[in-house]
């Protein structure tokens, strides 16, 4: 799938970034990325079969995701109006069959660069946002950068530290879950810890593969019934 922009600041592109937050999204049949800017997550991961819906503020970036993202619901909208309007409710009625991915602007004094987003949030609006995502009754992720606020709002959230690539070099990126367990994925397309993780678990899913298809018919079925039991 094309990319709205080629370059984003603060985009989940790199490469080890993308694939650690899609390894940590549970299956769902209803998903929202707020702040959706590149889309890289939506772009990225698995669509579902029911809503797969962009929320973001900037008019121009909802016009190119429009145009590059066509099977996407793109949403014109302020994230924390969104959210206290309509997907905190909504969340109520679809609960673990919904999503949410949040990649909110990172805090002002968490941030390597001096650069600026068009569209801000204050430290005062970062913390309604964190009220509204606890609000939500579904599968809630937030990225972000170190810092304070983050810590001390989501203390009783799931959170995972690792590195990611910027244009300054490495930065530490934080994932926040509002759940502890993940006993399957909804997308496994990048199961693995680094490239090289991901490379063996392929080969290996072929090998495993080859080897069923090369199985007479019914020993093949007499594998699949064992598995679904």
């Amino acid at each position: 799938m094309n990319k709205p922009f080629e370059t984003y600041f603060g985009g989940k592109g790199s490469d080890g970034t993308f694939q650690t937050i899609i390894n940590h999204i549970r299956p769902h049949k209803h998903y929202f990325e707020l702040f959706a800017g590149n889309a890289t997550i939506a772009r990225h991961k698995k669509k579902t079969d029911y809503n797969n819906i962009l929320v973001e503020i900037d008019k121009d970036v909802c016009q190119r995701l429009s145009e590059t993202m066509p099977d996407f619901e793109v949403i014109n909208a302020n994230a924390l109006s969104f959210l206290e309007n309509e997907l905190i409710n909504y969340s109520i009625q679809r609960g673990q069959n919904m999503c949410i991915y949040c990649d909110p602007p990172y805090p002002i004094s968490s941030r390597l660069s001096n650069h600026r987003y068009k569209h801000e949030l204050s430290d005062d609006e970062h913390d309604k946002l964190l009220s509204l995502l606890k609000q939500c009754k579904c599968d809630v992720l937030i990225s972000t950068y170190p810092n304070d606020l983050y810590k001390e709002r989501l203390k009783d959230w799931h959170l995972i530290e690792f590195q990611s690539k910027t244009r300054k070099g490495s930065a530490t990126e934080w994932l926040f879950m509002n759940y502890h367990q993940i006993d399957s994925l909804h997308d496994y397309s990048f199961l693995g810890n680094n490239h090289r993780e991901r490379q063996l678990i392929k080969r290996k899913q072929k090998r495993w593969v080859n080897k069923f298809l090369s199985l007479p018919q019914l020993e093949q079925q007499s594998l699949v019934s064992i598995l679904l039991k």
